[in-house]
């Protein structure tokens, strides 16, 4: 994913920018531009904010996300209004209003002022970069510019690297111990996270809050905090920033510690790597180790970690994985049992583009809980065979449920599924395989279902409708099927048909004592591995066999068995009965 390419026309600024000091002359041009360091594309989060152009029409940049790209500090001063950049040579100083930048060799005039916007400094990228030693070249292109800067990373810099205890001594005030609880107050997890803002904004995995409608913070120094509001979640990602809120009224939740976030492009292969957490409940335990891939992708899954060889273990979830400098560079949440030393923590760019100040994402931590445990509904609802006064309905499974609830009714009826006795609506109770028998049918009239999914006793909102016209004698057909729908046979409407679902063409089928057959030509290996897939998907399981009888596939709930098979002549036949 090529993430250094601006679209919105702040960013977009960029080129013209650095074409400033570079060509003399701005082009507003509408296209992307894409910025490289030494080769390797950059990545501005929108947290770190993003480029704009000023009232000179020049590009002013975010200072500190490339600044420390380049693996240098940035020192700001709010007193004096100073962004220090620390060299051994020299400081490089930049005042905010001032268009005059302080360097080790002399006074630079740029053609712009630097300024502060959303409470971010803000420069011209080319005079604090040379000023720095490094060599910035612009380029245009068909369909986006391109900004290379090259040079020496931190090769001037004064920044130092910590030692293991220097690191434990500023990051162990912003870890925290996480126990969290059901919806009877009973715990039954416990974790790690971290400060990431003064004002108490915290980061865990999403996996230790799961299903939680309950979060009690403990830090270091014996500070109990409440998880209050959850203001941005991601499962799949695995993160989820809140905010934390003090149980003891007397507490004045300001200035808590905090942990800065390292720059993502500040990230090498063999950099020094801390993790801290409270694995085992063991509260800010250190560990130590290295970034073994800063890029990691696992087999079968397309999110990059940080792998690392800085152990943690159960409970150091959600905590934080620092560099030398005391930065997070990722938030530790995985390690992979089949080997040692083999650890996976979200990398730091993930949390970085995160932004938890949309209040519209802000849930409480049981709304988060409901939500996450409510299923979905059943999708690809269809007819897969009839009687003359019944129709077979059948359904695509759905991960994860527990059973079906089956509602029905004749179209134009006032009470629709519902059962004033009861005062609910009518339903059926489905946990065998996906197929209803829906019975007691009469000719030209044409009825409507809806399935749900139930899991842990929660129901699954309302699929579809599903209307059809039932025939009587003739087949039923839906006045709107569902996209997709899988074709089945009609004589055996428990088995998917296999020339349907393949293009591979019938060269006969046959029928006798309950036993269905059907011979097919212009097949491939790849379409039959997927007419497996489908019959897993519907329930069916394979018992593993390709060598003797073909593959054999068997639905316990419906007591149905397909057999796939090599026929003397090479064709391939489908069997069940």
């Amino acid at each position: 994913m090529r993430r250094g390419r601006f679209k919105r026309l702040g960013a977009l600024v960029l080129t013209a920018a650095l074409m400033t000091g570079l060509l003399g002359s701005v082009r507003a041009v509408e296209k992307g531009v894409d910025i490289y360091i030494n080769g390797d594309l950059l990545n501005i989060p929108p947290s770190f904010g993003e480029p704009f152009y000023d009232s000179n029409k020049r590009l002013q940049s975010p200072m500190r996300y490339i600044i420390e790209s380049c693996g240098y500090d940035v020192v700001w001063n709010s007193a004096q209004q100073t962004a220090t950049i620390p060299t051994k040579d020299g400081d490089v100083v930049i005042t905010l209003g001032s268009s005059t930048m302080t360097t080790p060799r002399g006074n630079v005039a740029m053609d712009t002022n630097a300024m502060a916007k959303d409470n971010r400094t803000y420069i011209p990228l080319r005079f604090a970069l040379e000023a720095l030693g490094f060599k910035v070249v612009w380029s245009g292109g068909a369909f986006a510019d391109t900004v290379s800067i090259t040079g020496e990373i931190g090769a001037g810099s004064k920044r130092v690297p910590m030692t293991a205890a220097e690191v434990s001594k500023l990051a162990s005030p912003a870890v925290f111990y996480i126990e969290v609880s059901d919806l009877d107050g009973v715990p039954f997890a416990r974790g790690s996270g971290f400060f990431i803002d003064p004002s108490g904004v915290g980061v865990t995995n999403y996996h230790v809050i799961e299903g939680a409608y309950n979060a009690m913070i403990t830090t270091v120094d014996g500070a109990v905090y409440q998880m209050g509001m959850v203001l941005y979640y991601d499962k799949e990602r695995d993160i989820a920033v809140f905010d934390a809120l003090p149980t003891d009224p007397g507490v004045q939740k300001v200035n808590v510690p905090y942990l800065n976030l390292a720059t993502p492009s500040s990230i090498h292969n063999g950099d020094v790597a801390y993790a801290i957490g409270s694995p085992l409940g063991l509260q800010n335990s250190i560990t130590d180790g290295l970034v073994s891939n800063k890029d990691r992708i696992l087999p079968g899954e397309t999110l990059s970690y940080i792998q690392t060889s800085a152990p943690i273990s159960h409970g150091n979830s959600g905590g934080p994985l620092l560099n030398q400098f005391g930065e997070v560079i990722g938030v530790n949440a995985a390690i992979l049992t089949e080997g040692q030393n083999l650890n996976l923590a979200v990398p730091v760019s993930d949390l970085a583009r995160v932004d938890y100040n949309n209040q519209a994402n802000w849930m409480f931590l049981f709304e988060v809980a409901d939500r996450e445990q409510t299923i979905a509904p059943p999708t690809n609802i269809r007819i897969v065979g009839k009687d003359t006064k019944a129709v077979f309905i059948q359904w695509d499974p759905v991960e994860g449920a527990d059973y079906y609830h089956f509602y029905y009714q004749e179209a134009g009826e006032d009470s629709f599924w519902y059962d004033e006795d009861d005062a609910g609506p009518i339903k059926f109770y489905w946990d065998s395989d996906y197929t209803v028998e829906y019975h007691n049918l009469t000719a030209g009239k044409t009825y409507n279902v809806i399935v749900t999914s139930v899991k842990d006793g929660l129901e699954s909102q309302f699929s579809k409708t599903f209307t059809f016209s039932f025939s009587g004698g003739a087949t039923p057909t839906p006045s709107a099927p569902a996209a997709g729908s899988i074709p089945f046979y009609k004589g055996a409407y428990w088995a998917p048909d296999f020339g349907a679902i393949t293009g591979a063409k019938l060269v006969y089928s046959n029928s006798s004592g309950g036993f269905y057959h059907y011979v097919y030509s212009d097949y491939e290996f790849a379409e039959i591995l997927h007419y497996g897939e489908v019959l897993m998907q519907l329930g069916y399981a394979w018992n593993g066999d390709t060598t003797m009888s073909g593959m054999f596939y068997y639905n316990a709930a419906n007591g149905h068995g397909i057999l796939l098979s090599y026929s003397v002549n090479g064709e391939y036949m489908v069997s069940t009965e």
